[in-house]
């Protein structure tokens, strides 16, 4: 991207983003004061790091007021000085939550949110609307319909392991999502439903999953997850295309690990060791050939794939001595497992195949993670999943099917 080009964008931001981020925040004080109740904040000191603004400093703002029965008002705000001092030293990022209570009822909360962020090259806009059912007697029996409608632009490259994952452009994008849970008898089945529609381009993208977990005794549990996903329309902004095992570019944007390069060795990312998996099914195992195709501009050359993946969670002592803690061991836990995925993928007829038309793989993996829940029971906290897929049934270039590979993934699953 050319300096006049970016020069626009900074004008752009000044006029647009910092004003907006300033009436989000002024209309939640003003909400928050007008209902009346108790008000509660929180105030920390963050730090950040990428090699391009260097060390971030900053603080985030999180105020909330509870009410159980009709929603509750929630205001996030982050701000960060990037001690390089690049074009734009300045980042930010606001979301904001507003119960209607003329639309909702006990038990059906009707929520309208708003948000403006400015960081790392991207800036994102925009509002939304939520209704929240809940279908039990606990937090997380839920039916949640949710739609947004969002601008957004990747305005400097200089961020990216893989610049040909974005296109320049300014685009308003439509999210229309339905998410289902409920208990079963000792575990959980969800279904997430989602379409992407681009004004931009004669595209969107649609997206089916569903998930179960149950625990078959007190040593092994079982988790299945079905996923499709299919990109209607003959080219799809590449930020949004389907990949093999990583998640769609766009939704790198929301972890710190992978919206920028630096908090992890460039190598890895571009090796295929490190990497972010969308919800649901991922072909564990298949991120070389994701790398190949970002960096050999085949973004696009999935039409659609419908996966499967199946895995056996095995108790270990870690686990159980975790568990021992009273508080500790209901929020920290240490899996190890058995997995296999598969697929079957529809590629795009003018473009090159990465692999056949059906794959598999198998192996084993631990994963760690803490998980405090919000008001709704939603997840909030941090995952790392260190995954040995020793059989893929198509490797890439000329290496064994059964041999020594690993991913290592990250989730940041925290307002920032």
């Amino acid at each position: 991207m050319n300096n006049s080009f970016q020069r626009r964008q900074k004008t752009k931001l000044k006029t647009s983003g910092l004003l907006l981020a300033g009436m989000i925040i002024w209309f939640g004080s003003v909400s928050t004061v007008a209902a009346q109740s108790v008000y509660e904040t929180q105030i920390r000191p963050t730090v950040w790091y990428n090699t391009e603004d260097g060390i971030q400093l900053g603080v985030r703002f999180f105020g909330y007021q509870d009410n159980e029965e009709m929603g509750s008002y929630r205001l996030y705000t982050g701000f960060w000085l990037n001690t390089f001092i690049p074009e734009l030293p300045v980042a930010y990022d606001i979301r904001f939550e507003h119960p209607l209570n003329a639309l909702s009822s006990p038990q059906q909360a009707f929520t309208i949110k708003l948000n403006s962020s400015v960081r790392e090259g991207f800036q994102r806009h925009g509002a939304g609307l939520s209704k929240r059912i809940k279908t039990g007697s606990h937090d997380d029996q839920f039916i949640l319909f949710q739609s947004d409608v969002h601008y957004y632009q990747r305005f400097n490259d200089v961020y990216l392991v893989f610049p040909g994952n974005w296109q320049s452009d300014a685009r308003v994008v439509g999210d229309l999502s339905l998410n289902y849970r409920t208990i079963l008898a000792k575990g959980y089945q969800t279904l997430r439903a989602q379409t992407y529609l681009n004004t931009g381009e004669n595209s969107h993208r649609v997206s089916l999953t569903s998930t179960m977990y149950q625990p078959l005794n007190s040593v092994f549990s079982v988790g299945l997850a079905l996923g499709s996903r299919c990109d209607i329309g003959n080219d799809s902004s590449p930020e949004f295309g389907t990949n093999l095992a990583y998640a769609p570019a766009y939704q790198w944007q929301r972890n710190g690990f992978f919206r920028s390069h630096g908090p992890l060795p460039i190598q890895g990312l571009q090796n295929g060791v490190f990497g972010i998996s969308e919800t649901g099914p991922a072909l564990r195992g298949y991120g070389k050939h994701d790398v190949f195709r970002f960096q050999n501009g085949l973004q696009n050359n999935i039409q659609a794939m419908h996966s499967a993946s199946l895995e056996l969670d095995i108790r270990n002592p870690i686990d159980s001595y975790l568990s021992s803690f009273p508080i500790a061991g209901y929020f920290a836990h240490f899996k190890t497992r058995l997995f296999s995925d598969a697929a079957i993928i529809t590629y795009r007829e003018n473009m090159t195949s990465s692999t056949d038309n059906v794959v598999a793989n198998a192996g084993a993996g631990v994963l760690f993670y803490i998980n405090i829940p919000n008001y709704l029971a939603e997840m909030r906290g941090f995952a790392v999943r260190w995954d040995i897929p020793f059989w893929v049934s198509d490797p890439i270039d000329s290496e064994n099917t059964f041999k020594f590979r690993q991913q290592l993934s990250f989730d940041l699953i925290i307002p920032f």
